[in-house]
């Protein structure tokens, strides 16, 4: 009963979680786009001025894009989806 309990607790935290585009993209992607999206460094396509839609965006994250590497075994669907939604809005900041 305790052992049901704790699995109770512990998947109501995990649904709980927001998953953060932002942090994602900066412990993945700022190598390479910079934190602005426009570093450039090894080739890697300047996102502040991408015409990308969002599903084109996850499907790059997701499948790699000639020297990015495919994130769909690093990242989650969600995870994806949100640092995809994330890369849309450094063409605001810029």
């Amino acid at each position: 009963m305790i052992l049901l309990i704790v699995l109770l607790v512990f998947a109501c935290e995990e649904q709980d979680k927001v998953v953060d585009g932002r942090t994602i993209y900066k412990k993945n992607c700022v190598i390479c786009h910079g934190a602005k999206g426009d570093m450039g460094a090894g080739g890697a396509y300047n996102l502040a001025v991408s015409k990308l839609s969002l599903e084109e965006r996850i499907h790059v994250v997701t499948n790699g894009r000639k020297a990015m590497a495919a994130y769909k075994k690093v990242l989650s669907e969600e995870e994806i989806a949100a640092v995809a939604a994330y890369t849309q809005s450094l063409k605001l900041e810029k």
